[in-house]
């Protein structure tokens, strides 16, 4: 009858033909499992506030699926349970348990994210190297083709030709350093000219790096 009803979906009459007729709490608990039903563990619990063998059974297999708190609040003053006070230890030595683990995780965590921030970090600022031959990954031609050809490298690692960049056709050339040096007479194009130069090219490229864009929408597709 059990079987019967649980596949027809009536799940309550069933759990109650467990509690009634079988008085069998690990079955109980079992049939809850199985069904995945927050209503079926509130009759649950419902049906065995008057059980003391029941709240016991409850007790000793609390975790994902039922809130001790929830259960123990449901326990009426003056009702003997035995073996309470055993079920109770147990509960909290799990908890300290998870909570131990739980610290573990976290400083594990911290220490990852700590590791792979500083590669992060050191890949991001560190040189990189290039040739006349080196293709750019968008239209495989040279990255270096002439003195003023510009070539953007983005912190993924990836460069490619300023052209070949959404935006990239009305981007500035980049300045000469020598004729800037001659016409305002004196070494000015130094490291504050370059970064005003990037920032005027970060502004105007919005979108990223083209090579991740392209591999982000294969991945979706």
């Amino acid at each position: 009858m059990v079987f019967f009803l649980g596949r027809m979906g009536d799940n309550k009459n069933a759990l109650n033909l467990i509690i009634e007729r079988l008085g069998d709490v690990h079955r109980a608990i079992d049939f809850a499992k199985q069904q995945n039903d927050d209503d079926l563990w509130g009759d649950l619990l419902r049906y065995s506030e008057t059980k003391p063998e029941f709240i016991r059974g409850l007790l000793e297999n609390v975790g994902a699926n039922i809130d001790p708190i929830r259960l123990i609040r449901r326990i009426k003053n003056g009702l003997e349970i035995p073996g309470l006070k055993e079920a109770l230890i147990t509960i909290l030595s799990d908890f300290n348990l998870q909570l131990s683990l739980l610290d573990g995780c976290r400083a594990v965590l911290g220490g990852d994210c700590s590791d792979l921030s500083r590669n992060l970090q050191r890949d991001q600022v560190r040189g990189f190297f290039g040739s006349a031959a080196t293709p750019c990954p968008i239209c495989n031609l040279p990255i270096y083709s002439g003195p003023q050809s510009l070539a953007l490298l983005f912190l993924c690692r990836h460069v490619v030709h300023a052209t070949c960049v959404r935006g990239g056709d009305n981007l500035p050339q980049r300045p000469d350093p020598v004729l800037s040096n001659l016409s305002s007479g004196g070494p000015n194009y130094g490291l504050a000219g370059k970064i005003a130069f990037a920032a005027v090219i970060k502004n105007r490229v919005s979108r990223g790096c083209p090579v991740c864009e392209k591999r982000e929408e294969g991945n979706r597709t």
